[in-house]
């Protein structure tokens, strides 16, 4: 945790109605403790320590719409995670979207080399096995088609001289995503958003930051660990084994839908460039993604 705030500190940069939603702080009680988390590029997170434990505050940024962020399908997907304690409690979501409250997730948190890891890899295929058997709440289906044609319409508004270059992944992408569904995956929760920095525990993995969950095709999980960490398809058939996919989904399969995730993530990166939001990070990263399409 990073140097603490005082209590008038964390209420400047908390905004008060959402610090009195923090267990311990309901009657204006001061936290303990407020610090700043690192990591993330679009929100803002606080660990706040207080009488009643210790919580995790992350107030949202961009437009959520733009990045195919739905607030109140998040919530409840974190929530029937959290009951299978595959994710940290979910203490408050705002009805607005503007924030969330969680629980602290105690644990190691994950590191790039892990993904390369077959002890590692077979651990966090075994906590995708049980978030895949989860019954899903009624939430609107994951649309990977329609937020890869927003961000294609976005780019092309912006530089209509990306058009053609761009409208050609996206009728590749959608050619993917119709060789995916023709296999007859049954959609459950994922998580869609694998990165080393939302794991936290080795012997027995949990997920944090469920922005991008939805109900989908299972597959999308592992495509996700495919476009963050190229180096875990040496363990394709391992990955399919441990989440028992193996016979629902080949390694071809696994390449075809972590190649669609490199462009959701490369779209996402570049719509957020021409939005102005984007870091040297998302520079850099960007340009890797175009050089793996």
């Amino acid at each position: 945790m990073a140097a603490d705030l005082s209590h008038a500190g964390a209420r400047e940069l908390i905004p008060p109605h959402v610090l009195e939603r923090v267990p311990g702080c309901e009657g204006g009680q001061p936290p303990i403790a407020v610090a700043r988390s690192s990591g993330g590029s679009v929100n803002t997170t606080w660990r706040v320590v207080t009488s009643a434990g210790r919580f995790v505050v992350r107030l949202h940024g961009e437009d959520p719409a733009a990045l195919g962020i739905d607030r109140t399908r998040e919530a409840r997907l974190h929530a029937a995670a959290a009951r299978a304690d595959l994710a940290p409690a979910l203490v408050y979501a705002d009805p607005g979207g503007a924030f969330l409250i969680t629980e602290l997730l105690e644990g190691r948190p994950w590191k790039p080399g892990d993904f390369a890891d077959p002890a590692c890899l077979t651990r966090i295929a075994g906590t995708l096995k049980v978030l895949h058997s989860l019954p899903p709440p009624a939430v609107p289906r994951f649309d990977p088609a329609a937020i890869l044609r927003r961000h294609v319409e976005r780019i092309v508004q912006a530089e209509p001289s990306a058009a053609a270059e761009l409208e050609a992944l996206l009728a590749r992408a959608l050619a993917v995503l119709n060789a995916l569904e023709g296999e007859g995956r049954t959609p459950c929760i994922v998580h869609n958003d694998l990165h080393h920095s939302n794991v936290i525990g080795w012997e027995r993995p949990r997920l944090i930051d469920w922005e991008y969950a939805g109900v989908a095709d299972p597959l999308f999980d592992l495509a996700c660990v495919h476009a963050y960490y190229p180096q875990s398809a040496r363990f394709d058939r391992l990955l399919l084994e441990e989440t028992g996919l193996a016979r629902a989904a080949t390694p071809d399969s696994l390449r075809l839908a972590g190649w669609l995730f490199v462009l959701l993530a490369y779209l996402w990166h570049r719509s957020r460039r021409i939005s102005g939001a984007a870091g040297s990070g998302d520079l850099e990263a960007e340009r890797e993604l175009r050089e793996r399409l």
